[in-house]
This record gives structure tokens, C-alpha cells and sequence, in this order.
């Protein structure tokens, strides 16, 4: 799953065929369980009318002309199409659950934030799949790393802003936001000595030579988020051990950008955390949790 992506994809007939697919299973032909709308109590398909199918066409999508508000809600939602690189087509209808939950009820233990918009969604349409968060600062060791604001929070132009994304690997920060951060670790980290052969090797960094260790410390980590959420990162979801008694700073960077946002948390800050997306209250929760 992509929560970067513009929707989640899935078998939904028993006609479905996966080609170079690579399951872990003992079976010669292993299948994927299909997923069939019409046998599930809590989804449903689009209708023409429904917001929701502006997802993924224009807001101003041709519904029958003739049809009355009524009628409109049960014409569905066009089917879309995508086409991939050897220019084979594959087009399916739209589904949403619809499953009722509680909106107020909250997972224990989880501190949440709300999503942020983008002032420009509707002009870049690319933007609006993506789950902005509202990160108010970062410290290191306590000590607040001063960043450009405009990589923070998504500016006039529509660039800028902090979103996650689940498929995203190594948390992306943007280089003009990122220097201050690897250096307030360079400055902090003292104990160690910096291995530049693994940063150009690598393209992690900074990286530290932590063989001759009994116990590996590094500075604290601390992500503070609107809405009063703040989350410590374990040292194992920004410091990784590449080899040779080498630690490397798990977020990259790479050059200017001149489109897009600024910053993109990826998924291996993330391990070990419960993450829920509330889509119906329009924030995200999280805690600290030992995954399986």
C-alpha cells in the first residue's frame, strides 16, 4: 500500500491473473484472494455524483445530461484507465468502503495531527493524493535545528510542505533544510569519528565510525507536529549500521527542488509505530509499537 498513490489497487474477480508476481508460499501457483464488491456488506461503488469520483477525474466530469440529482446518484462513477510502460491498458470501476465507525473514537495511547492543505491542490493535481502534516520543528539532542519555513509548510506556489509517504524508504528532506539538520548532528556527535569513504559510498551521511563502542549513543531525535503531537524516534529509525562498525544517518537529500514538497517522511522513520490515517476526522495518529 502507496499512501502516496492515488488509490489502492486489488484483484476484485476471480479472473485475475498476476504475471512475474513473487509470493512466499509453498504452492506451485500460489493466487492472490480476489476482493468481490457485490459479496461485501461495506463498500460500494461510485456514483457519477458522489465527490469522491473527482479523484480521480475532473471535478467537472459529464454525468447524463438529463438525469435529475436522484437519478445521477445511481449512474457510476466512469471507470479510469491506467497505462503502463509496454502500453497495455488496465481500467476498473471506483470503490469505496463505506463501513461506519465511531468518528470520535480514538486508539489508545495515540497522539494525532491533523492533515494540512495545499493552497494549490487544484492546480497541481499530483499534489492532491498526498497527506500534508504540520511540522512545526525538529530538535536534536533538545536543540531546536533552525530550517527555511518554506520547506515546512507548502507556499503559494504549491511547493514545499512535509507529507508522508509509506513508500517512500529514507525520510527526502530538501538540501537547503537538510544541512542544518546533518550538521547539528556533526556538531553534537563527538565521540565518533566522521568516515567520509562510506557517505560517498553509500550516499547516506553523515556517517561515524562507531566500531571501538562498547554502547552505541546517539542525540535524540524529536519531530513536533501541530495540534501538540511530538514523537522521539528510536535511534534504529534515523542511524543504521551499513557495515563495518559504520553508522549512517538514514534521511537523504539530493538537489535543489524546484517542485514538490520539501520534505517526505518515508517508512523507515516510521517502523515500529502504529500509524492511523483518519481519513473521516482529517488527521494522523501514531504511537510507538513493537510491530511483528
Amino acid at each position: 500500500m502507496d499512501t502516496g498513490s492515488d488509490v489502492v489497487w486489488f484483484p476484485c474477480t476471480s479472473r485475475y491473473l498476476c504475471k512475474h508476481c513473487s509470493f512466499s508460499s509453498s504452492s506451485s501457483s500460489p493466487r492472490i484472494q480476489p476482493f468481490i464488491p457485490k459479496e461485501s456488506s461495506s463498500s460500494k461503488i461510485i456514483g457519477c455524483k458522489n465527490p469522491k469520483c473527482s479523484w480521480i477525474h475532473q471535478s467537472n466530469i459529464n454525468c447524463d445530461q438529463d438525469c435529475s440529482v436522484n437519478s445521477c446518484l445511481n449512474q457510476t462513477c466512469p471507470p479510469y484507465m491506467i497505462l503502463f510502460d509496454d502500453d497495455t491498458k488496465k481500467s476498473s470501476s471506483l470503490v469505496l468502503d463505506i463501513e461506519q465507525l465511531d468518528s470520535g473514537k480514538k486508539t489508545n495511547a495515540l497522539v494525532y495531527t491533523p492533515f494540512m492543505k495545499n493552497p494549490k491542490v487544484e492546480d497541481k493535481s499530483s499534489f492532491s493524493v498526498y497527506y500534508y502534516l504540520g511540522l512545526r520543528r525538529i530538535t536534536i539532542g533538545g536543540h531546536h535545528v533552525k530550517m527555511p519555513y518554506k520547506y515546512l509548510s507548502p507556499g503559494e506556489d504549491g511547493n514545499g510542505g512535509v507529507i508522508i509517504d509509506s513508500a517512500t524508504t529514507f525520510t527526502f528532506i530538501a538540501r537547503e533544510a537538510f544541512e542544518p539538520l546533518s550538521d547539528e548532528f556533526i556538531r553534537q556527535i563527538t565521540d565518533y569519528k566522521r568516515i567520509k569513504e562510506f557517505e560517498d559510498v553509500t550516499g547516506l551521511g553523515p556517517c561515524f565510525n562507531v566500531s571501538d563502542a562498547k554502547t552505541v549513543s546517539f542525540p535524540e531525535l524529536r519531530l513536533y507536529f501541530k495540534g501538540g503531537a511530538d514523537v522521539a524516534l528510536p535511534v534504529e529509525n534515523y542511524f543504521a549500521f551499513v557495515g563495518g562498525g559504520v553508522a549512517c544517518l538514514t534521511m537523504v537529500t539530493g538537489p535543489e527542488r524546484v517542485d514538490g514538497p520539501g520534505m517526505i517522511l518515508g517508512s523507515f522513520q516510521m517502523q515500529n509505530f502504529y500509524v492511523e490515517y483518519d481519513l473521516r476526522n482529517e488527521r494522523l495518529g501514531f504511537k510507538q509499537e513493537k510491530c511483528k
